[in-house]
């Protein structure tokens, strides 16, 4: 019977509601607490999202300015042997480039022996063209590939000294 009274008297009554405020204290800092660190990881991934947004947008643009210059490359009559570097015009003045062009001996993949002796009508040209571009580091992509250019077939008169 005590501890019936003890429960319904205003002391134990006010303990118990003492209890239960502590409680709904400590809960709601657990929830302050879950909710900051759930909102920093969304901050930190929003930041990391726009730095690969701002990577993968040069990375495409210095593809783009990539193909527009070995179509440049390959567009031209005839390549001189060396290494020439440049920048892009505006709005790509960011960007600039570099390219090595080198004649090859033989090709790659034709066999060492031919069955016919004949004067080779083209000439295979190494070209390796690298787009750069400077953020915070700089960056770039490249090519590695092969052309194949026809070789100027000088005429009979021509290598004779005579003129047309």
């Amino acid at each position: 019977m005590e501890r019936l009274l003890n429960k319904i008297s205003p002391k134990g009554l006010l303990s118990r509601m003492k209890r239960s405020q502590g409680i709904l204290l400590l809960e709601a800092l657990i929830s302050i607490v879950i909710f900051s660190v759930g909102i920093t990881a969304s901050i930190r991934s929003l930041s990391y999202a726009s730095k690969i947004h701002g990577l993968t947008k040069n990375y495409l643009m210095g593809l783009r300015l990539l193909e527009e210059k070995i179509a440049e490359l390959e567009a031209l009559p005839k390549l001189e042997e060396g290494e020439t570097s440049g920048t892009f015009v505006a709005p790509d003045n960011l960007f600039s480039w570099t390219s090595k062009v080198e004649e090859l001996e033989q090709p790659i993949d034709e066999p060492e022996e031919k069955p016919v002796e004949t004067e080779p009508t083209v000439t295979y040209l190494r070209v390796s063209l690298q787009v750069k571009w400077k953020t915070r580091d700089a960056r770039a992509v490249f090519i590695d590939t092969i052309l194949l250019k026809k070789k100027e077939v000088e005429s009979e008169g021509e290598s004779a000294g005579e003129k047309p």
